[in-house]
């Protein structure tokens, strides 16, 4: 269910985490930009905290440097 929502929001889902401490899970996913996983982050806004991180790699970041 989860993965088909996040397939219509333009969201790739490689995989997930079950964890211990202050979120029970970890997702990670692709995106082509912040909208999707911002919708999928407020379809449970009022039933858990969550926290979206942007990554890329150290490659990327430093091409956006020179």
């Amino acid at each position: 269910m989860m993965m088909e929502a996040a397939q219509k929001m333009g969201v790739t889902i490689h995989q997930g985490f079950m964890t211990l401490g202050r979120y029970d899970a970890v997702w990670i996913s692709e995106a082509p930009d912040i909208s999707g996983p911002m919708r999928m982050s407020m379809m449970g806004a009022d039933a858990a905290a969550s926290e979206t991180l942007v990554a890329t790699s150290y490659e990327e970041a430093m091409k956006w440097m020179m």
